[in-house]
């Protein structure tokens, strides 16, 4: 019987366009507002990681991989850090350039390439595949180059290269080497084909804890790598408290503003379709309803138009994200869902407000003239 009224309550919000129309456009909007501000849920794992959460340490001098091996065992053991892992490389001479290798725990812990620096195709997702920089082309030992595209192959040593996409070579460090990113596995298998040294770039600390709490142990942790790890390492690179939380600020107030929107379009909403459709549910009201059945009914209205716009607004950002913006980093699951909560909860003011005025409304209100 509810699933009726619900389904009743949607078909009588279409036949109103006019009002289905505004209303559904001025939730598109607060809930364009409440995802995009949101968004820094994903960021706080994806391109913002290594700001949020992350210390850099870079060696001073040449450090291979073993050479590092029981530090990074120890900074794993550390209460309060998530994980520490190591950026390696092995050198390419006979190209002029370094592969770098990236598993799948290290996609955004390589600051200076990841999915937010592609310019063509897209980042590496799996074995057999290499990005390059977006000049195209791989610089030989004999002073020539080879010019690849996207969908070009390279075989290096006994491993075979896919090009599936180019980052912007403005990223890399002052007149530094090509830098190729490949799949650690395949670097590995190079590396042992071809006896190459694996080198350290960079070593990439990631604490524990979320928000705040997380922007704490960055700084109290970069200060005590700096202390400890100063004669082998330059001065850690990580973001204090105080630039995270400003660059957060407007973030968090763009999400109050919009569960506060939302808040006010849900009251207003449900006070306005009340009093719009009063002497017609005093006739239902006269002819048997419930208040509980006239409840779920305009309930069911006001969910329509809210349900339509959030998806509306999904769509819109992430067509926006995926066709216009520089970079594309897809609205994750716990985005959507937590947005979704948030514009739930906010619509239960109005929601309160739709079922107590139903039950306001008398069976003698159908005689009266109120609607014309």
């Amino acid at each position: 019987m509810k699933l009726r009224l619900l389904e009743k309550g949607i078909v009588l919000l279409l036949r109103a366009k006019r009002r289905f129309l505004i209303f559904t456009l001025i939730y598109l909007v607060v809930f364009s507002l409440t995802l995009n501000s949101l968004n820094f849920v994903d960021a706080f794992q994806t391109n913002e990681l290594l700001d949020v959460k992350g210390i850099v340490l870079k060696p001073k001098t040449e450090l291979t991989v073993e050479e590092v091996s029981d530090l990074v065992r120890t900074l794993n053991e550390k209460q309060g850090v998530s994980r520490a892992v190591v950026i390696w490389y092995v050198k390419l001479d006979a190209l002029g350039a370094k592969m770098f290798a990236i598993s799948p725990d290290k996609i955004w812990c390589l600051r200076e390439v990841n999915p937010s620096t592609i310019e063509k195709g897209r980042y590496i997702a799996g074995r057999g595949e290499a990005i390059i920089s977006d000049e195209n082309q791989l610089r030989l030992r004999t002073g020539d180059t080879i010019s690849l595209g996207l969908g070009s192959k390279i075989e290096i040593g006994e491993v075979e290269f896919n090009i599936v996409g180019f980052y912007d070579r403005d990223v890399l460090p002052y007149d530094e080497e090509e830098w190729i990113i490949g799949w650690e596995e395949d670097v590995d298998t190079l590396a042992s084909q071809k006896n190459l040294e694996k080198y350290v770039y960079s070593i990439v600390v990631l604490v524990k804890g979320f928000f705040w709490d997380a922007w704490k142990k960055v700084e109290e942790f970069g200060s005590e790598f700096a202390e400890r790890y100063s004669e082998d390492f330059k001065p850690p690179e990580y973001r204090t408290y105080g630039q995270n939380a400003a660059k957060f600020q407007p973030r968090v107030l763009m999400l109050i503003y919009a569960i506060i929107g939302s808040i006010i379009v849900g009251v207003l909403f449900a006070f306005l379709n009340v009093r719009w459709r009063k002497r017609s549910l005093a006739i239902l009201r006269a002819i048997g309803w419930s208040g509980s059945d006239l409840g779920t009914l305009v309930i069911a209205e006001n969910l329509g138009s809210l349900i339509l716009g959030f998806v509306v607004a999904l769509l819109i950002l992430i067509s926006y994200r995926k066709l216009i913006g520089f970079v594309f980093i897809p609205l994750g699951p716990l985005t959507i869902i937590l947005s979704l909560v948030v514009v739930l909860i906010s619509q239960i003011p109005g929601m309160k407000i739709a079922f107590s005025g139903v039950l306001k409304v008398k069976p003698i209100e159908a005689l009266r003239r109120v609607e014309r």
